[in-house]
């Protein structure tokens, strides 16, 4: 940040990049708006979606309130005397503050998921602070790669196990054919003979991947279960294995994932820490643990099959994550299943392996999208019937 500032006399106008949690730290003003100029032409905010859901964003506020006014809404007081300041600078021949060159910042809100299900998701919440705003999407929006093989095991389940569920044809890459082959080879052998847990689970795909030299990321739920998961795995992968989580310190997060980078590493265990804002070649991603809401599942599986390669996810489901895991599966099958009928790119190479469901009759595609608000809908609806049960009990 420093060195952009030093650089302010010479440049019309220069870039800030920073994080939200380190503009909290310095005074904005100083950077943005010195010598009362404006010189940041655009403020681009990336995983937005991320940076206003937390709690203590007013400085995020501030830089947009000090350099790009005109982009946020105001009240109609405060227009009557932004009108009356401008007519007497215009008298006074000034020009407004913090923009006398002229040009107005352009606001750029980035993210891989729109969460814009109800009022107070940050869609609404962030559209409802800005004066104007004009959406940008992909039609792939909150839909997985058709570059992405999934397969949802469930034999860490009570209920009956579902079969697997491909997204794709298998591998055009033959050592990638063969990694496939041999993955979906545990994921039958679990039907018959059920893992004890879940990290007999994963370990089982690990021999697979580590075999064939894939890298993998491994996710957790919580801090506490990526340690006792990685301790577990580190007992019998050994160096192959490692952790990444928010108390694991910077530096040693940074050297591991240069390794990773490398080839030297072949397994992080890691929580959502890594969901975002990483682009490593990861050829499979594996679910410990069932992310606990959809847009979570989405950046997850997101870590693969990226920059036009292939990749694979597994999602190990156990009773406490089957609700979601199911209707998560469900919509999958829909999107793949409206991909086949539209002729998409996703082909099948006459092995049999892709199980889809061509019998819905919609063209639209369903996006995971739509099951933004998924988790508090169900916990209504669940909540709703135990009254309704607890009221038939009393009657009788």
């Amino acid at each position: 940040m420093r060195g952009a500032s030093s650089n302010h006399q010479t440049r019309e106008h220069w870039p800030l990049v920073s994080t939200h949690t380190t503009l909290s730290k310095v005074d904005i003003e100083e950077f943005i708006c010195k010598d009362g100029v404006n010189r940041l032409k655009y403020v681009v905010v990336d995983e937005f979606d991320v940076v206003f859901e937390d709690t203590s964003v007013s400085h995020v506020w501030n830089l947009l309130k000090l350099a790009a006014p005109h982009a946020l809404r105001k009240s109609y007081l405060q227009q009557q005397r932004e009108q009356l300041q401008s007519k007497r600078w215009n008298r006074e021949g000034k020009g407004r503050e913090g923009d006398s060159d002229g040009h107005k910042t352009q606001v750029i809100l980035c993210g891989a998921t729109l969460p814009d299900k109800g009022t107070k998701s940050i869609i609404a919440t962030v559209t409802s602070r800005l004066a104007s705003a004009e959406t940008i999407a992909t039609p792939a929006l909150h839909q997985p790669l058709y570059r992405l093989t999934q397969m949802f095991d469930y034999s860490l389940s009570s209920s009956t196990l579902r079969k697997s569920m491909n997204t794709t044809a298998l591998y055009n890459n033959p050592s990638k054919d063969r990694l496939l082959s041999d993955l979906e080879m545990v994921f039958k052998r679990n039907k018959t003979r059920p893992p004890s847990d879940i990290c007999d689970a994963v370990s089982r795909y690990l021999q697979v991947c580590i075999s064939h030299h894939a890298q993998v990321f491994v996710f957790c739920n919580t801090v506490a279960s990526t340690d006792s998961l990685s301790d577990e795995l580190i007992e019998q992968f050994g160096d192959d294995i490692e952790t990444i989580h928010k108390k694991v310190h910077p530096s040693d997060r940074k050297e591991i994932l240069s390794a990773f980078k490398q080839g030297d590493i072949p397994v992080i265990c890691c929580t959502d820490m890594l969901a975002r804002g990483v682009d490593l070649p990861v050829d499979v991603v594996i679910q410990a643990n069932f992310a606990t809401d959809v847009i979570s599942y989405l950046h997850r599986v997101g870590r693969t099959a990226r920059n036009e390669e292939k990749g694979i996810a597994i999602s190990l489901v156990d009773d406490t994550s089957q609700d979601i895991a199911v209707d998560v599966e469900e919509a999958v099958k829909n999107i793949v299943s409206k991909r086949w009928l539209k002729d998409e790119p996703a082909r099948d190479d006459g092995s049999g392996n892709n199980e889809v469901d061509d019998s819905g009759g919609s063209d639209s595609v369903v996006s995971l999208g739509d099951m933004f608000s998924r988790n508090r809908s169900r916990r209504h609806r669940k909540r709703k019937e135990e009254r309704n049960n607890n009221n038939g009990k009393r009657r009788r």
